[in-house]
């Protein structure tokens, strides 16, 4: 059992007690990142800037490289659509304007598809380890089987503030888990052990 925040472990128990939800789960990550993107517009920062360190750089692939560029471009457009580019620097000559055609000059293939992402590399730039990015949302407590499974996600009852109620407690935490999950999610008390 793995977690973030705000619930006692150890090696053959874990234990809990939140106000959200266990009807969450990632899902696309596009869609996942373009809901962060709009609701938590300084948290999508932030976190970019970070993505963009660890995958973006000179030794990284150039599927990596395509992906946080689309990113820091705004997510327009679907990156996962192929592309026909051009697969040689020479004017096209009269015959060589189908895709299949090889360049006279050259002998190389006129048009090629610039397929470079694909939905492995989605997942491993984007999803790859799901707990760095609960960093960005402390007030969040997401809580995992270890794996990809996720237990639970809500508000730790001890971080909130002295001074506010339980009923703006549970309204702010449905306010906000509904914005991360990009949909209207119902919240409840939460409170379990798991064996690990």
């Amino acid at each position: 059992m793995k977690n973030r925040k705000g619930f006692v472990s150890n090696s053959s128990t874990s234990s809990f007690c939140i106000y959200g939800t266990n009807d969450f789960s990632f899902g696309d990550p596009i869609e996942f990142y373009k809901t962060i993107r709009k609701e938590f517009p300084e948290q999508f920062k932030e976190l970019l800037k970070d993505l963009a360190e660890n995958y973006g750089g000179d030794d990284s692939d150039e599927a990596s490289k395509k992906i946080i560029a689309w990113m820091q471009g705004g997510m327009e457009g679907n990156i996962l659509e192929a592309t026909i580019v051009r697969g040689c620097e020479h004017p096209i000559k009269e015959g060589d304007e189908e895709k299949n055609k090889f360049c006279s000059e050259c002998g190389k293939l006129t048009w090629v598809m610039d397929h470079v992402v694909c939905e492995d590399d989605i997942e491993s730039v984007l999803m790859d380890d799901t707990y760095w990015l609960m960093e960005y949302f402390p007030e969040l407590t997401y809580v995992s089987d270890g794996d990809v499974m996720m237990v639970a996600l809500g508000f730790d009852y001890s971080k909130a503030p002295d001074d506010m109620t339980f009923g703006e407690f549970r309204k702010r935490a449905k306010k906000m888990i509904s914005k991360f999950a990009g949909k209207e999610l119902e919240c409840k008390h939460i409170a379990e052990e798991y064996s690990c």
